[in-house]
């Protein structure tokens, strides 16, 4: 969907829905990675490159760790010639809530058949195929949450505790621990 919106915004389309697709873009918020297409193509090239050991031996797993998305999750990547796990853990640990109907759109949006709608929908609008093909393998959780990880060697675990579902004081429940590694 970002990819769509910056296709759009850049004027894919012509300039009535440019200007459509950039008010649509602030007031969704749509400022994820695949909006940014250029930098995300670079990045996802010098993944892939680590990953495949191209840039010398390749490390036991390539983890991207990131936040201020109200929520938390695992994905991960598929990028040809890897030779370990390029994963994505997300954390935003005090975060403002989202509403339901947001909350809702987001699991919708990552089933298969509304995912492959979206890719349509963005290669109508001119976007480019994606970069890096993400599979979100845990998750999400949208309580205050915080995450670990725990570093054994090359051996790699991700944690993530979240606040206690009715707000009961002075609990966390472990929700999550992954091999990243």
């Amino acid at each position: 969907m970002e990819a769509a919106s910056e296709a759009l915004v850049a004027g894919s389309r012509g300039r009535v829905l440019a200007r459509g697709a950039e008010k649509v873009r602030q007031r969704v918020d749509l400022e994820h990675w695949s909006a940014f297409g250029e930098s995300f193509a670079a990045m996802a090239e010098l993944l892939r490159a680590v990953a495949s050991g191209e840039r010398g031996p390749a490390p036991a797993s390539v983890v991207l760790l990131s936040g201020d998305v109200h929520h938390a999750y695992v994905a991960r990547a598929e990028l040809p010639g890897a030779r370990c796990p390029v994963v994505q853990a997300v954390c935003s640990p005090f975060r403002n809530p989202l509403g339901p109907g947001i909350r809702r759109v987001d699991r919708l949006a990552r089933r298969r058949p509304v995912a492959a709608g979206i890719r349509a929908f963005a290669k109508l609008a001119g976007a480019p195929d994606p970069a890096i093909d993400w599979r979100v393998s845990d998750g999400p959780w949208f309580e205050s949450q915080i995450a670990y990880l725990d570093v054994d060697g090359r051996a790699l675990t991700l944690r993530l505790d979240k606040t206690e579902p009715d707000g009961t004081p002075g609990g966390l429940d472990e929700v999550l621990r992954a091999a990243l590694s």
